[in-house]
Order: C-alpha cells, then sequence, then structure tokens
C-alpha cells in the first residue's frame, strides 16, 4: 500500500494529519464517512483521490493499493 501525498499546504496541524493518515493505513479503510468521524471537514473522492479542505489546512492524498 503507499499512500502518496500531494499539494500540501498551510498545514496547521501536521500532527492531525499524521495521526489520520496512521488511521487511514491501520484500519485500511478510505471511506469517506471515517475521515468526516474524525474532522469536521468537506471530503470528497474523485478519481482515486481522498481530499479535504479546511481553512489554513489543505491536503490531497492517493491511495494506491499493492497486491
Amino acid at each position: 500500500m503507499l499512500l502518496l501525498i500531494e499539494s500540501m499546504k498551510d498545514l496547521t496541524s501536521p500532527i492531525l494529519f499524521l495521526t489520520i493518515v496512521f488511521v487511514l493505513v491501520i484500519t485500511k479503510r478510505y471511506e469517506h464517512v471515517l475521515v468526516e468521524s474524525l474532522l469536521p471537514l468537506h471530503v470528497s473522492m474523485e478519481q482515486g483521490w481522498l481530499q479535504w479542505n479546511k481553512v489554513g489546512f489543505n491536503c490531497r492524498l492517493m491511495i494506491i493499493e499493492t497486491t
């Protein structure tokens, strides 16, 4: 499994970000319900990209599952 982190800017809470990535990797759950339950952020899936945005926090992850 590979997480490709793209266009990370204005990251005001790196510990929170790393916690989210850790939970996603450990649980292998990428449903936006999980992310929304962690943070009150706008979450969307678009062509394999998991994105969430908030004022001062903008991150985009690409999740690739390898066999």
